[in-house]
């Protein structure tokens, strides 16, 4: 690891230092992000690089996408409109995560939704 991956590491570990759970401040999430890129450019993976920061790698996959403002999975109000099928075979929900609910009537499929 280079020297500024080395800088990174180290502030990194000063701010996890005896904590089970922590939070990287935006602004050197925002360097270490910039630091990915320029290892990713070099070829490097981002599972190399998660490794050398002592990170899991789906946590610097989100601090990258986040930067580039990409949706990163958190939860987040949608538009839905519930219609009746021509079929008659019911309604189908499908979530974003690929969940698929079949044969649901309209009124069964507002509750639902309603409740997540």
């Amino acid at each position: 690891m280079e020297q500024r991956g080395q800088e990174l590491r180290r502030a990194i570990d000063r701010i996890r230092r005896d904590r089970v759970r922590w939070r990287c401040p935006a602004g050197l999430r925002s360097e270490v992000v910039a630091y990915v890129h320029e290892r990713r450019k070099g070829g490097a993976m981002l599972a190399d690089v998660a490794r050398e920061f002592g990170v899991s790698e789906s946590s610097l996959g989100r601090w990258v996408s986040a930067e580039r403002g990409e949706d990163t999975g958190q939860a987040r109000l949608r538009e839905v409109k519930v219609v009746e099928p021509a079929s008659g075979r019911g309604v189908t929900l499908v979530t974003p995560r690929g969940y698929r609910i079949e044969g649901l009537d309209v009124e069964s499929a507002a509750r639902l939704l309603q409740a997540l």
